[in-house]
Parts: C-alpha cells; sequence; structure tokens
C-alpha cells in the first residue's frame, strides 16, 4: 500500500513540488520565529537603562537573555552562565 502511494507521488512531478514548498514555508516561518525570539532584560526595565546598556543590548541581538544587576549588564547564552557584557 505504503510502496503503492509512494511510487503514485513519483510519478506526479507536481506533488513533488507541492511537499517540497510547504516544507521550505514551514521550515521558514520557523527560522523567522526563532530568529525574532524577543530578549528579555529579567532585573530592570530597559526602559531605565543607560544609552550605552540599550546599544549593548540591540549590538547583540535578541537570541540572548539579559540582566541587569546594579547597573551592570549580563548575558546568557543558553549555557546557564551569566557572563559580563563589556560595552
Amino acid at each position: 500500500m505504503l510502496r503503492g502511494i509512494m511510487s503514485w507521488i513519483k510519478r506526479v512531478r507536481w506533488l513533488n513540488y507541492l511537499i517540497i514548498w510547504i516544507a521550505f514555508c514551514l521550515l521558514s516561518a520557523w527560522f523567522i520565529d526563532w530568529w525574532n525570539e524577543p530578549c528579555y532584560v529579567i532585573a530592570g526595565k530597559a526602559e531605565v537603562a543607560s544609552p550605552e546598556i540599550k546599544r549593548a543590548i540591540y549590538k547583540m541581538g535578541p537570541r540572548y537573555a539579559y540582566k541587569l544587576d546594579d547597573g551592570k549588564l549580563y548575558v546568557n547564552k543558553g549555557d546557564k552562565k551569566w557572563l559580563r557584557l563589556r560595552y
């Protein structure tokens, strides 16, 4: 049964293109969602941060978690270790 369906899919060229197009759309939607993941400032608000801190967060991008502690900016790259970000 499955072998018959697969051979039919191979013969129908437009169905292959449709499957590839759907896979491409799903992967691109996932990538865009992953890339635009918001950054979180855990302690303190980004609005009250100094312009230098805001610029450092903007340069690092939205893929990391940030923490403000006593006016110092820390970044977490996913290994559960907070590193001080020098800006």
